[in-house]
């Protein structure tokens, strides 16, 4: 996670919004906070959604905490799918990278548009969370194998992709 959320930050902020989708940008943050959500404890998926929350927030003009809130809503949600999917799906994580991509534009609109700090108007929003939803749909497949290769290659999980019981002297439950 020490390395794969500042790669997720540094591409979600980089790379240009997509003006055809609304101003549409890759949630990869949304993505990594599913990965976790699938394949790491709840104490471990409420780390990383707070901390890419604090990293976005941190790099854009949004208040600190919207981010973490939003990130944290829908890993918890997804978290409590875990046992009834295959995370390891390129569909699973295609349907829930588009869903938490759309639950992110909508839930940061609502927070922000509450506060007065935006003002979009309706075929906007609606662009921009259709938009938000067709890209995290795409990059949910890469940021899960980019992650999980990663894991690997630090010796998070096994090459079979199970966790170690065991890591770097603290015991992880997944």
């Amino acid at each position: 996670m020490f390395f794969a959320l500042p790669a997720g930050v540094l591409l979600q902020t980089w790379l240009p919004g997509f003006t055809w989708l609304g101003g549409a940008k890759c949630p990869f943050l949304a993505s990594m906070v599913l990965y976790y959500a699938f394949n790491r404890s709840p104490a471990v998926m409420l780390a990383a959604a707070t901390a890419a929350g604090f990293l976005q927030d941190g790099l854009s003009p949004i208040p600190f905490g919207y981010s973490s809130f939003c990130f944290s809503l829908i890993g918890l949600l997804a978290a409590a799918f875990r046992q009834m999917v295959l995370s390891e799906s390129v569909t699973t994580q295609i349907t829930f990278g588009a869903a938490a991509g759309a639950a992110l534009a909508m839930g940061m609109h609502v927070l922000l548009s509450a506060a007065g700090l935006v003002h979009y108007a309706f075929g906007w929003t609606v662009l921009k969370v259709l938009g938000t939803g067709v890209l995290g749909g795409v990059v949910a497949p890469l940021t899960f194998r980019g992650i999980g290769a990663l894991d690997r290659l630090v010796g998070n999980v096994s090459e079979e992709g199970e966790p170690q019981e065991r890591i770097h002297g603290f015991r992880w439950s997944a």
